[in-house]
């Protein structure tokens, strides 16, 4: 490359580690804490702001990003801060990082996580082109940057008002429904999750257990059993299931047969005249109530007594099953919307990267 002289990463700056800090230690309420990754806790003093981090420990492929305001940096990342006798410009090297950001990735080694080869980053060869190229490419790239924040704002307000509308469609039609307002222990059983033994618990079990944090995906679970267990807690794909701490939501289980675990309950057993997706599309409006309501000291907890009590307007079963069907069309419409905005967001994730590898390449 002619465009403008590459020196070693090491040379044009200082790469700072952050301090290792932990929550029981040190917790409080005032500034984040960040590593590689998202905020973690919190605690009552910083060390770094508005500048970029990168991963130094169990990397992702977002391993360089821009935290904003003051935080503290635990020794999971680093920053990097241009030395001033170079001629290097802070933004000119925040923004070459992160279009250096799959190099960076992929100089992470380990097989269970992906830790950073210092020596391979601090050998990162940096283009210093002049002050004048540095300020002018900068600009360009803000220019770009405040664009895109334009349109993925955009594109999340066009996401909240299609949450919106679906939310009020649904809540218009249950106010509809008219029919003996029931109990919905009367309408089904429920089932609670068993407390499998943890000695058993492996990744790499021929069966999952379906914890609380596998509801939301609803496809896999993140460990498995390998002891012997009851077949009545076994979940199949349809199965109603709500978690029991936390946020309470009812999801439909999408996945391979898995475990029922503790603090995790199963709606099913329903009566005839009940079609399980009219309760599935009904029930949480009634949950999120509950848990607006259910106050807490760490963390939230339902009982199944508690979702027993919900009171129901079950309407007849030819009329949960046109609600279910007007219920289904909303949601596959509002599907359709975020997958577009979703493909939207990817186009302009695309974009950037290619704006940000020709600027680096003197084509910008």
């Amino acid at each position: 490359m002619t465009w403008a002289p590459r020196r070693a990463l090491s040379e044009v700056a200082k790469i700072e580690f952050g301090e290792r800090v932990t929550r029981r230690v040190h917790g409080g309420t005032k500034f984040p804490v960040f590593g590689g990754g998202g905020e973690t806790f919190r605690i009552d003093r910083w060390n770094r702001e508005n500048c970029m981090i990168v991963s130094r420990f169990g990397m992702s492929e977002t391993c360089v990003r821009r935290v904003m305001g003051r935080f503290f940096l635990n020794d999971s990342g680093l920053s990097v801060l241009v030395r001033p006798e170079t001629g290097l410009l802070q933004p000119f090297l925040d923004q070459y990082l992160l279009s250096m950001q799959p190099e960076i990735f992929a100089m992470g080694t380990g097989a269970a996580q992906k830790n950073l080869d210092s020596r391979q980053f601090q050998e990162i060869l940096v283009p210093v082109p002049s002050l004048a190229e540095q300020q002018r490419i900068v600009a360009k790239l803000d220019e770009v940057d405040a664009g895109l924040r334009t349109l993925s704002e955009r594109l999340d307000a066009e996401l909240l008002r299609s949450a919106e509308v679906r939310l009020s469609v649904v809540g218009e039609l249950f106010a509809s429904a008219s029919g003996t307002p029931t109990a919905l222990g009367e309408l089904l059983d429920i089932q609670n999750g068993y407390a499998f033994e943890s000695e058993h618990f492996t990744p790499s079990a021929p069966i999952g257990l379906i914890r609380i944090r596998d509801l939301k995906r609803g496809t896999v679970t993140e460990t498995g059993y390998e002891g012997t267990y009851d077949l009545a807690y076994l979940v199949k794909a349809g199965d109603l299931l709500i978690g029991m701490d936390g946020e309470f939501r009812c999801y439909t289980w999408k996945g391979a047969p898995a475990l029922l675990n503790q603090r995790v309950c199963r709606l099913h057993k329903f009566r005839e005249d009940v079609d399980p997706r009219f309760v599935l599309h009904g029930i949480n409006t009634h949950l999120a109530q509950i848990e607006a309501e259910t106050g807490f000291t760490t963390v939230k907890h339902l009982s199944s007594r508690t979702i027993k009590e919900i009171s129901f307007e079950l309407p007849a079963l030819a009329e949960q099953q046109r609600i279910v069907a007007k219920v289904e069309e909303v949601q596959s419409a509002c599907a359709e919307i975020s997958a577009n905005i979703q493909r939207r967001k990817a186009k302009a994730g695309e974009l950037r990267r290619s704006v940000l590898a020709a600027a680096f390449r003197g084509d910008l």
